[in-house]
């Protein structure tokens, strides 16, 4: 069905409704800044929590979870996680910010290994 005359009592005046766009948020950033058997530290740049699961590594390319955990900051700060220590081994930590459009961050690390 097509409409041949217009709409009687609606007006139309300049080119519609504006839409303002919401105020530009500074990128979010988070980085593991050490970790160890018992302990990891986050550096978190606002406000924010993450979820952080610790893996241990079997063999060339499978990871078993040992620890998941939940870091929250109220500021720019650095927050410290305690956990059971670690067996000796090669370890990641996968950091998940619960920020829209942050990306996960992924960290390797070792426990009583020389060199790592």
């Amino acid at each position: 069905m097509r409409q041949l005359a217009p709409c009687e009592g609606l007006e139309q005046h300049g080119p519609g409704p504006s839409v303002e766009a919401p105020p530009a948020k500074a990128p979010f950033s988070i980085a593991l800044a050490l970790a160890t058997a018992r302990r990891l530290w986050l550096d978190f740049d606002a406000a924010a929590s993450a979820g952080v699961r610790i893996q241990h590594a079997l063999g060339h390319s499978h990871w078993r979870l040992v620890r998941s955990l939940r870091a929250t900051a109220r500021g720019p700060e650095t927050v410290r996680l305690r956990y059971r220590a670690l067996p000796r081994g090669v370890y990641r930590a996968l950091i998940t910010p619960d920020v829209a459009g942050a990306q996960r961050l992924t960290a390797r690390f070792s426990v009583g290994i020389d060199g790592g």
